[in-house]
């Protein structure tokens, strides 16, 4: 599944990027087969009908403001993404409209567990889903974690890139 609606497939087969299309219509999750959700949206409330047919699912009132520190939400949220990856399962990440947090965490995400830069993530992820809009703060809080990622950790990183590099070659 490339796309459906507005969900986009980022990293296939397991993580997925949308707005909140699946939250509105739960009966579509066994169809589309998602095991984790995530969602980043303070003004969308989880549906209690996806609870039953998910493995997990984790819900992060996010505000998309410009002095909202979405930071402190990265691990929480790669430790999601992760499980449904190390269980062979499949994740939504959304928000709203899919274009600003949950496009910043999916973003981060790669920056984290790919060994890309801010701007390789976000390139990639664009080429998935054209219109992704991160608030400026949230990319000014990218660029920061960018440059908190490369600190003493160059080796580390590129290292971890070679070894978990699941799409090939993006460029």
């Amino acid at each position: 599944m490339k796309y459906y609606k507005d969900i986009f497939a980022i990293v296939e087969p397991f993580l997925y990027l949308g707005g909140n299309f699946l939250n509105k219509n739960p009966h579509l999750i066994c169809h589309l087969g998602f095991t984790h959700v995530i969602n980043i949206a303070d003004t969308v409330c989880p549906n209690e009908d996806l609870l039953c047919y998910l493995r997990y699912y984790k819900y992060i009132p996010a505000e998309d403001k410009e002095d909202y520190n979405i930071r402190y939400h990265f691990e929480e949220a790669f430790q999601v993404i992760d499980h449904a990856r190390l269980t062979n399962g499949k994740i939504l990440v959304h928000c709203k409209k899919g274009k600003s947090r949950s496009a910043t965490i999916i973003i981060a995400y790669l920056m984290s567990r790919y060994n890309l830069s801010y701007h390789q993530a976000y390139q990639y992820v664009q080429s998935r889903k054209s219109n992704i809009n991160p608030n400026d703060y949230f990319i000014r809080l990218l660029c920061e974690y960018d440059k908190e990622l490369k600190g003493d950790n160059l080796t580390k990183r590129s290292h971890l890139w070679t070894q978990h590099n699941l799409f090939g070659s993006i460029f």
